[in-house]
């Protein structure tokens, strides 16, 4: 159960990494070549699809990724340490077992 649940977490978390990713740098997955991007002041305009982000919006969603990247850390950590608990359960209820971690 604690498995899939992680796996399930990791998959969404990954899913949101691509979005800011394809966001924040939108000729990472483009496959038009020769695209124009040019960076000024106010933020990134990409000629090839005629977006414009404002530099704002772009440090807002380096600060998403980021933040994404550390709540992955830390709930895996508390998985972690969920499993060693239920592992060290079972090792002191039930000693006879050989348990792998």
């Amino acid at each position: 159960m604690l498995g899939r649940s992680l796996r399930q977490m990791q998959h969404l978390y990954n899913g949101y990494r691509n979005l800011t990713t394809r966001i924040l740098d939108p000729n990472s997955t483009s496959t038009h070549q020769g695209s124009n991007t040019s960076r000024s002041f106010t933020g990134l305009y990409n000629l090839a699809r005629g977006v414009v982000l404002a530099q704002s919006a772009s440090t807002r969603f380096e600060r998403l990724g980021d933040r994404l990247h550390f709540l992955i850390l830390s709930e895996t950590e508390e998985f972690l340490a969920e499993k060693d608990a239920l592992i060290n359960t079972v090792r002191l209820h039930f000693p006879h077992l050989r348990i792998s971690s």
